[in-house]
């Protein structure tokens, strides 16, 4: 069984840490389907199984998926405002400009979709047997279809068909500024 994406496989207890636009609704039900053989999207699996902070677990394997930064905040932007409508529509610039102010503080969708990687996977890549990028969805699949024994098929899952804007170099500043931690840990993986 699943417990906040601790599950256990072939006698093994297994750890992943999913942060908010890192493939985590993608992770979360291909783990879902391969221990407990059900499709949880329509069950609503971020409820099921909370995106929570970076905990410590004395676990046999722990694995994390992560994204550049300035893509992942795009991407937050295009999911949550955009597609979901988290808060009343607001142009790119706009949002920025009142990131901290406005939004960030005020919302708990918006902090909590856009706070650091670190807040979810912690500060110490070493920590995990296994870092994935984005862009490697399948290896991950790969990975727990090895690891959990059971075929699993990779779905995209939460992707935004709208056209994602394009950040001028004064957003890319700004959101690599606010990411400093998540950079940080990105330098240790490539090291």
């Amino acid at each position: 069984m699943c417990q906040a994406m601790i599950f256990k496989a072939k006698n093994k207890l297994i750890q992943y840490c999913p942060t908010p636009k890192c493939g985590c609704t993608s992770t979360k039900v291909m783990i879902n389907k391969g221990i407990e053989g059900v499709d949880d999207i329509d069950y609503d699996i971020h409820h099921r199984f909370n995106t929570k902070t970076f905990e410590v677990i004395d676990a046999d394997i722990k694995f994390c998926i992560v994204r550049d930064p300035v893509s992942r905040f795009i991407s937050s932007y295009a999911n949550r405002i955009c597609r979901h409508n988290d808060i009343k529509f607001v142009e790119l610039d706009e949002f920025i400009n009142n990131f901290h102010d406005k939004y960030y503080r005020l919302d708990e969708s918006i902090y909590h979709h856009f706070r650091p990687q670190v807040d979810f996977i912690g500060n110490k890549p070493s920590y995990y047997d296994r870092i994935f990028f984005l862009h490697e969805m399948s290896s991950v699949c790969e990975f727990l279809i090895e690891l959990i024994g059971e075929p699993i098929k990779l779905e995209k899952l939460q992707t935004v068909d709208a056209e994602k804007p394009i950040p001028t170099e004064s957003q890319i500043d700004f959101i690599k500024s606010f990411y400093e931690d998540d950079y940080k840990f990105l330098e240790k993986i490539n090291n």
